[in-house]
């Protein structure tokens, strides 16, 4: 496995990352539910967290003009 060429941009730019991160403190949220619980209702906080796992996946397969223009 190699990275592409051009991965720094890529990292900056592609919504895949972007919603990966965001997915990642969601979860990370989780951790410290017990802080949550009176601020966050369960089932938002949930269906938040699906929808956050599976954006990535889906930017990932979307066309990111920004990813493909010359810098």
């Amino acid at each position: 496995m190699k990275l592409v060429r051009n991965w720094r941009r890529v990292l900056a730019r592609a919504w895949s990352a972007r919603l990966a991160l965001v997915n990642a403190l969601v979860m990370a949220a989780g951790t410290y539910w017990f802080a949550l619980a009176n601020i966050v209702p369960p089932l938002p906080f949930f269906l938040i967290g699906i929808g956050l796992a599976i954006a990535p996946a889906v930017a990932r397969i979307i066309r990111q003009e920004d990813l493909h223009r010359d810098p």
